[in-house]
């Protein structure tokens, strides 16, 4: 079932949203708009990962929850922080992917950023059949069955 948005969420789902398609698509705007460049393909796929990745990922948590799309259940913290990571990460693989180059700093990040992400997952329970699949099965962060 799905619920009707408060207009705040709207207002703010679409704001991130915003922000974050900027920065994939003209990431050098970003600091243009503080006075500051972005001319390396290194800077511009670093835009890309915070700028238009996180953005991005906290208007899509916001709509998830706030549209009861999966049955009511809302996100740990711990499974938002790692949708953030993740985020960064596939922020960093797009830009890589458009720039046509990826230094050594930016594949680490992006591994790093991706390991953390499914850490996390693992941690609050989200994984395989039975562990965290389901609205009425929760694990704590430290592996106890919640309701």
């Amino acid at each position: 079932m799905i619920r009707a948005m408060h207009p705040g969420i709207v207002v703010g789902s679409v704001f991130y949203t915003g922000v974050g398609l900027t920065a994939l698509v003209r990431p050098a705007l970003v600091p243009s708009l503080f006075g500051g460049r972005a001319p390396t393909a290194t800077a511009r796929t670093e835009i890309r990962a915070v700028y238009g990745g996180l953005p991005l990922a906290m208007a899509g948590l916001v709509l998830s929850e706030a549209g009861g799309r999966d049955g009511g259940r809302r996100a740990s913290r711990t499974e938002a922080v790692a949708a953030l990571s993740a985020a960064m990460a596939a922020g960093r693989l797009l830009g890589s992917w458009i720039e046509g180059e990826a230094d050594g700093i930016t594949r680490l990040f992006t591994a790093l950023e991706a390991a953390t992400a499914a850490a996390l997952l693992l941690g609050a329970g989200v994984g395989p059949a039975g562990h965290g699949s389901g609205p009425d099965e929760r694990t704590d962060n430290v592996g106890r069955t919640t309701a």
